[in-house]
């Protein structure tokens, strides 16, 4: 009897073990990539300090015929022609390079300078943003803790740091910069207050890694005030331009809406394995937990001998539950009908 309870003990400490283990990997991967980006950062604003301090040769760039790029910026930009200018505030950690992909919007929201995937991203502004003519000018940033990117803007939040720092530098390519700062206001770029969906979602949809559902596009053109084609398309359209992009939206529908039923269950099947990842954990914990109660309890005793088709029984009441609640989704999206089939079956 004692032989079966230390088995189990065993198998229990190595499953919650390689639980811990898994957390603290992923936990650790992504605070030194964290630390890895910052350090990247560090290296591309010492080549700016070196040429604004004549430490290093600067050779003249030409951005167009007619326009030449500052002396400190020169060799970022051959490095990286996507670069716009540089955002810097004194007595913060912002101190960056400024980025632009007019084809490509929110590109470097999840990359850096050198165009790899990173969480951090890179500063940018907006695509339909002109840095000559526009009067008003959106740059992008992630708000990360510990005053890292532009987490450090909480600190306007204090009067004293603001009478302090009343000015931003940004420069462009090809002309220094400085704007004081008149107003701070926090708010939020979007709120899932209203659409019945979490904030995780709506950072999906803004990071473009998912598609509102078809019924959410209605309500959120109800909301913004702008038209479906619009919103699918990221901008205002005028009238000469609506056609256009709504046959471009289009193409770009039926070229994703290819998926065979199987394709669609299997991808979803997927989506909840990974959205319920801790649930399925809890889970397991719960079951190792209830066979340790379990053995403790019959230890000694004649209903030893059935743990096994306890610990057998469990395993499959827990697994037809998660089973049944992952098909529901499942059968909830790849089988749900548009809304005229809905309303010709109600009818």
């Amino acid at each position: 009897m004692k032989k079966y309870t230390k088995i189990i003990c065993m198998i229990a400490a190595v499953c919650l073990l390689g639980t811990a283990a898994f957390c603290s990997f992923h936990i650790y991967s992504h605070y030194a990539h964290e630390s890895e980006q910052e350090e990247v950062f560090e290296k591309i604003a010492e080549v700016v300090e070196q040429a604004q301090t004549g430490e290093s040769e600067t050779t003249d760039v030409l951005r167009t015929e007619e326009e030449t790029v500052l002396a400190e910026y020169g060799e970022l930009y051959l490095q990286n022609t996507d670069m716009v200018g540089w955002l810097s505030i004194a007595g913060t950690n912002i101190n960056y390079p400024v980025m632009q992909t007019t084809n490509n919007p929110n590109y470097y929201l999840k990359h850096n300078f050198e165009k790899e995937y990173s969480d951090l991203g890179t500063p940018y502004v907006q695509e339909n943003c002109d840095l000559l003519t526009s009067d008003n000018l959106v740059i992008y940033g992630h708000h990360i803790k510990g005053q890292k990117m532009f987490g450090a803007l909480e600190n306007y939040k204090n009067k004293d740091f603001y009478e302090e720092h009343k000015t931003i530098r940004f420069d462009t390519l090809t002309k220094q910069g400085e704007y004081e700062i008149i107003a701070v206001f926090k708010t939020v770029a979007y709120s899932s207050a209203g659409f019945g969906v979490t904030n995780k979602t709506i950072s999906r949809w803004e990071n473009g890694n998912y598609m509102p559902d078809v019924e959410m596009l209605s309500l959120l053109s109800k909301e913004f005030g702008v038209s479906i084609n619009e919103l699918i398309s990221g901008e205002r359209l005028w009238a000469e331009d609506f056609k256009k992009a709504a046959d471009d939206n289009l193409v770009t529908a039926l070229n994703n809406s290819t998926f065979t039923l199987k394709e669609k269950i299997v991808f979803f099947k997927k989506k909840w394995l990974h959205e319920h990842i801790s649930t399925i954990v809890l889970c397991v914990v719960a079951w190792i937990g209830i066979i340790i109660w379990t053995a403790l309890k019959l230890r000694g005793s004649d209903s030893y001998a059935l743990l096994g088709a306890i610990g057998s029984m469990l395993a499959i009441l827990f697994y037809v539950v998660l089973y049944n609640r992952m098909m529901v989704y499942v059968e909830n999206h790849a089988y749900r009908a548009t809304p005229d089939k809905e309303t010709e079956t109600k009818n």
